[in-house]
């Protein structure tokens, strides 16, 4: 629409956006771009395992051993975030129970005594 000549105000109207949006749009040549999240620190999954496992899953003191014994800064979303996307603490769930196969095990039959009373 830019390039037909249409305003970036009228533009902004149509689509019901700010006009620096469509600024933004038309400087970008109409391409998304894509930003990828970069953590700004890296921390070690095995160590953060094993400090969570010392702690007895108790984030916020390892939170603090991070900062005291190792000199990790990280922020404490970023530390619960890592937790949660590493699994961390959480037991491995099995798919399904395992059953072992025997023959009639399938079936239950009605074992009580049965009385006929004619109608």
């Amino acid at each position: 629409m830019h390039q037909e000549g249409n305003p970036t105000q009228e533009i902004a109207k149509l689509f019901q956006v700010d006009p620096k949006t469509v600024s933004a749009i038309i400087d970008q040549q109409g391409e998304c771009q894509v930003k990828e999240r970069q953590d700004k620190r890296t921390v070690d999954i095995d160590l953060l395992t094993q400090i969570f496992n010392l702690c007895d899953g108790w984030v916020q003191r390892v939170h603090e051993v991070l900062k005291e014994k190792h000199g990790i800064n990280l922020g404490y979303s970023t530390l619960t975030r890592l937790i949660r996307k590493h699994e961390i603490g959480k037991p491995k769930q099995q798919r399904c129970d395992q059953q072992p196969d025997i023959p009639g095990a399938e079936t239950q039959h009605d074992t009580s005594p049965y009385t006929w009373i004619p109608a």
